[in-house]
């Protein structure tokens, strides 16, 4: 359950106007067995806005691609993600990513280029069971292939 005044400097005139199926960065206030789970978007270390987008929990972008992973794999990827997303940024930049513990991921290709995004989510699927010097490879491949475009 996620309050649609639950974000930044919100109240019930000016709040945002989420889409059924919208993907949001939130975090959990409450998960009780016996009630339904409460959802925020609310940043208390932050004084920005949410109509500015400039704030870390709210809605994510539209022309993203989102896609499931294992549970373990995407904490592997959250905890060390950093070395996975420094070598694909490398070669197939400008990407924005973001990682659930909950086993979806997010990938918006800067430029909108939909077939980057879709090579980043191959890429990442495959990427915690490769060595750097293939996860490198795989990339180098996947940049010709854009350049090709």
């Amino acid at each position: 359950m996620l309050s649609n005044i639950a974000f930044n400097s919100a109240s019930k005139r000016h709040r945002p106007n989420l889409r059924v199926g919208q993907c949001i960065i939130c975090h959990v206030i409450r998960a009780d067995p016996s009630l339904e789970i409460e959802l925020s978007c609310e940043d208390p270390t932050s004084q920005k806005d949410w109509v500015t987008n400039e704030v870390y929990f709210g809605p994510l972008p539209d022309g993203g691609l989102l896609f499931d992973l294992p549970f373990s794999e995407s904490m592997r990827l959250a905890s060390n993600g950093s070395q996975i997303f420094d070598i694909v940024g490398q070669y197939l930049k400008p990407f924005e990513t973001c990682v659930g513990v909950n086993g979806r991921v997010f990938i918006r290709a800067g430029d909108g280029n939909h077939l980057r995004a879709s090579l980043i989510a191959n890429i990442i699927t495959k990427a915690t069971s490769l060595k750097q010097a293939e996860l490198e490879e795989i990339c180098q491949d996947a940049e010709r292939r854009l350049t090709q475009q």
